[in-house]
């Protein structure tokens, strides 16, 4: 159907307006308010925090509401919240902001876009499809570093806008309302609450309208719930580095090469490879287990950041930046195909949204780690040392790939084990031996007298970031 065109658009923009705001968010706290590295790093990381608290709440209202109607208000917030940080005068006014509408809007926005793709594709074409909305984000992404450095360097002091002055990092975040406004207007007119049967006909979507306090409890009792949750733990340290990428790097890269270090340039290197390795790599390795491609992938994004350690260097920095992006194409979005085979069909976002409450937590800690390594090893003034900082970097997020092997029998059971009920619950309908291949494509709901069907068409998802 169009919806699916009109995703990819909706995608586009909303992710331009994320990474732009991203990129610039801690040298606006700094620059605009005269916040120190420390609080601005707290500050991203309780962003992080309040982003965890709405996409859980978040997670039944995208049940509740469906795709159409989330999108509507989530567009609406983002513009609202952007302009109001766009013209904001106080730190007051803009912590307010940032730890309310803006996590609210973003609850409502990027979750909702990827059920958007596994309702409008069936089995025949969701993976490329998947492929494709990976690719749209990352064009966003590639456009987000270069406009970021324009605007920066060619409007240091600004501009005037309808009689209003907006410094540099604000035209950015600006630039990002205009994105949102864009997305409002293409929801308005575009989108229809409807999915995709496997023969190709276009139904009616109705979305499950139930207590969310009885769904969430159903979703909570189930042992692939938990399963996911531990999988979404053990990733954090290799998907802190994508954070460290917006908190940490454009700071190091201004302090150590100078005011005008192209660091929207270097982020755009990721984005620019993954835009083509994306489809490759997942053409070339449908039938590699997911497991096997995550856990491969990890290693090489965890090992990325000791490239920096060997000397602040554009060229490290660069190498650094290629290895991250090698490693996030291979397993990025295996990631999300794991989460949405596991959820509950009508119940996407709740799973998705509990399942990623510690991806959005993360940034609470990339926030506080990223702040004290930035005044210790990379501060404004006096001796730096880039080496320590990245190493650092690099030992969290090699953490990952290790613990997911010491975990793997957890993680990745066999399929006798995954399809067995729970203690107290009813195994739903299901043919194993279809499946063999991959053990991730069932889910267990407790027999409290009301088990729905699950939804085993499921076969992919996408970060955040």
């Amino acid at each position: 159907p169009k919806e699916i065109w009109i995703i990819y658009a909706i995608k586009m923009l909303s992710s331009y307006a994320y990474f732009s705001f991203s990129l610039v968010l801690s040298l606006y706290l700094t620059n605009e308010f005269g916040v120190s590295d420390e609080a601005a790093g707290w500050a991203y990381g309780i962003y992080g925090v309040m982003s965890t608290v709405f996409g859980v709440l978040g997670g039944w209202v995208i049940d509740y509401c469906g795709v159409r109607r989330s999108l509507l208000l989530g567009a609406t917030l983002g513009l609202v919240a952007r302009l109001a940080l766009a013209m904001a005068t106080t730190k007051v006014h803009t912590f307010i902001v940032l730890y309310t509408i803006l996590p609210l809007s973003d609850s409502l926005g990027i979750p909702v876009l990827t059920i958007g793709i596994q309702r409008y594709t069936n089995d025949s074409n969701r993976t490329l499809a998947f492929s494709l909305f990976y690719s749209f984000m990352n064009i966003a992404a590639l456009i987000a570093g270069p406009a970021v450095d324009s605007l920066r360097i060619f409007l240091k002091d600004g501009t005037d806008v309808f009689g209003v002055h907006f410094s540099s990092l604000k035209l950015v975040i600006l630039s990002g309302a205009g994105a949102a406004a864009l997305m409002l207007a293409v929801v308005m007119v575009g989108v229809r609450e409807i999915e995709v049967g496997e023969d190709g006909e276009v139904v009616e979507f109705r979305p499950v309208q139930n207590s969310p306090w009885m769904e969430t409890r159903r979703v909570l009792q189930s042992r692939t719930f938990w399963r996911l949750v531990l999988f979404t733990l053990l990733l954090i340290g290799v998907r802190m580095v994508f954070r460290h990428m917006d908190a940490t790097l454009p700071k190091y890269m201004t302090r150590t090469f100078g005011e005008d270090a192209p660091f929207g340039l270097i982020y755009a290197i990721n984005p620019f490879l993954i835009i083509f390795l994306v489809p490759i790599i997942g053409a070339l390795t449908q039938d590699v287990d997911n497991f096997k491609m995550i856990l491969y992938g990890s290693f090489v994004s965890g090992a990325s950041p000791f490239w920096i350690c060997l000397g602040d260097h554009y060229w490290t920095v660069i190498m650094f930046m290629v290895t991250l992006s090698l490693g996030e194409a291979v397993y990025s979005p295996r990631v999300y195909e794991y989460t949405l085979q596991l959820s509950e069909k009508g119940k996407e976002g709740l799973y998705s949204s509990l399942a990623s409450a510690p991806i959005y937590a993360v940034k609470f800690f990339v926030g506080g780690i990223s702040g004290h390594l930035l005044g210790k090893y990379c501060p404004e003034t006096g001796t730096r040392n880039g080496a320590a900082l990245w190493g650092i970097v690099g030992i969290m997020s090699f953490s990952s790939p290790i613990l997911m092997t010491i975990f793997r029998n957890v993680i990745n059971p066999g399929p006798e084990e995954l399809y067995a009920p729970p203690p107290g619950a009813m195994a739903l309908p299901h043919d194993v031996s279809e499946d063999a291949e991959d053990p991730l494509r069932a889910v267990a709901v407790p027999d409290d007298g009301k088990a729905s069907e699950a939804e085993d068409e499921v076969e992919s998802l996408v970060p955040p970031v």
